[in-house]
């Protein structure tokens, strides 16, 4: 059995950690983790509240010609809320707010060639031959 007085490091300081006196203390309340120190995190928070009833809606509700929502467009999007935000920060935000998120698949143009029509087109084109190449140095 660990012994409940043991000393370990926290947030690289050395703390003396005793669960019995923490008990005594404030009982069950003193066992509960404190949050660690440093900022909070004001704008994820501020994104998620602004996000929160957008998400449910399709992109073209707002007049935005997309298939769906991508992190660039809620960037833009908190940006004319007034809220000046990273992809990162609304990455954060959805996961915090139990969102899932997911790049869309790459698609090719209507118009972009064929794989085929790309290989026909390069054995057609002339690469430039090795002498012409070193004629121009």
């Amino acid at each position: 059995m660990a012994n409940p007085t043991q000393s370990y490091t926290v947030h690289g300081q050395k703390a003396k950690h005793n669960t019995r006196e923490a008990y005594m203390k404030a009982g069950i309340e003193g066992l509960k983790a404190t949050p660690p120190p440093g900022r909070t995190n004001r704008k994820e928070n501020e994104a998620l509240a602004i996000l929160q009833p957008v998400l449910a809606k399709h992109p073209s509700d707002d007049g935005d010609l997309e298939a769906g929502w991508s992190t660039n467009l809620w960037v833009d999007y908190l940006a004319q809320q007034g809220l000046e935000a990273s992809e990162s920060t609304v990455k954060r935000a959805l996961k915090r707010g139990g969102w899932v998120y997911k790049r869309f698949a790459k698609t090719m143009p209507a118009h972009a060639p064929s794989s085929q029509e790309k290989k026909l087109g390069w054995t057609r084109s002339s690469r430039p031959s090795l002498q012409s190449a070193m004629s121009g140095i």
